[in-house]
């Protein structure tokens, strides 16, 4: 029951690489408890949220560290959780990927609660 407010994005992505992006999603989504009739919408929403609209077919193997990252928050955010954790969830990205996440986890905390752990005191001016 817990689980359904919460969501976590571990410092390292934990995503299977023949599962493609809508795949990842939809999993998670359905054990989060998303509601059958507005599953597929959902994770077209997370998708468009994290700019992964164009790759939502391809398996995460074949994305870039960048790319699976936002997946990862993606699958933090999945069934609108009241809380988010994120771990170090800019680790290993190149400034413009960093700048893009950045962008995304600052319009997602309006709506809920969100922890973040990082050593960048760069990254928490940016979003604390």
């Amino acid at each position: 029951y817990i689980r359904q407010f919460m969501g976590m994005c571990p410092q390292f992505d934990v995503v299977w690489g023949k599962l493609s992006c809508r795949d990842h999603l939809l999993f998670y989504a359905r054990l989060k408890g998303v509601p059958r009739h507005i599953l597929r919408q959902h994770v077209a929403d997370l998708l468009e949220a994290v700019n992964l609209t164009v790759s939502a077919d391809v398996p995460a193997g074949a994305l870039s560290g960048g790319m699976r990252r936002r997946l990862s928050v993606a699958i933090a955010l999945c069934g609108r959780p009241s809380i988010v954790y994120l771990d170090e969830p800019t680790t290993g990205l190149d400034p413009a990927s960093r700048r893009s996440l950045w962008n995304i986890i600052l319009s997602m905390r309006k709506s809920r609660a969100m922890l973040l752990t990082t050593h960048s005191m760069e990254e928490a001016d940016a979003l604390c």
